[in-house]
């Protein structure tokens, strides 16, 4: 693995790449972005799935970054870029490059006074439209009913975004690939929200 720093001056959005040396994302003919990966299952799917492919896995606390570096090395695998920064900050500069972004169960701060902390906001949302490749797709799973309707009807105000879903979140979705925590949620009872987008 190599680790090169990215600097910044503020430190909440200092990153650390880490990727084996044949991967290049710069020259990447197809880039697929996943936002916290946590213990990476779907993001070893994605790698496994997408061999043509580089995927750009954002992850901002450090012990899962530790946990996943080593994973990442027992798998062999190449075509993993695992940074190590706060997603909304760090892909302001992927202007129109990403061709396929997914965020899987990010922490739905319930709470109203921390609702300011959500992942899923206003300004990263319409952010997303820039990111994308003309065509480009975006997913988001959730758990949380309040944060699944909450950010649906913020994606709604995006014009630029095309829904793939029926009713714009769905309960289901057979070709979800199984994850620890999708399986152990579903297992407690509760209810996955399918959320699907493709930019025009």
């Amino acid at each position: 693995m190599i680790a090169i720093p990215y600097k910044s001056p503020d430190r909440r959005t200092r990153a650390q790449f880490l990727f084996p040396a044949s991967a290049s994302w710069q020259q990447a003919q197809k880039l697929i972005v996943e936002i916290g990966p946590g213990r990476g299952d779907f993001l070893f799917h994605l790698a496994s799935t997408n061999p043509d492919a580089i995927i750009l896995a954002v992850e901002i606390k450090s012990l899962r970054v530790d946990k996943l570096v080593r994973r990442i090395q027992k798998r062999g695998m190449k075509n993993i870029i695992l940074i190590q920064a706060d997603g909304r900050d760090f892909l302001k500069t992927f202007s129109e490059k990403i061709h396929a972004l997914y965020i899987n169960f990010p922490d739905p701060w319930p709470k109203q006074r921390h609702r300011e902390n959500r992942l899923m906001n206003p300004r990263f949302l319409s952010s997303i439209n820039a990111l994308l490749t003309p065509g480009g797709f975006f997913s988001f799973t959730t758990d949380d009913q309040t944060y699944a309707t909450y950010t649906s009807r913020l994606l709604q105000n995006i014009a630029e975004f095309q829904s793939l879903e029926e009713k714009r979140m769905s309960t289901s979705a057979p070709d979800a690939f199984p994850t620890y925590f999708s399986e152990k949620w579903k297992a407690m009872g509760r209810t996955i929200y399918y959320q699907r987008y493709k930019k025009l």
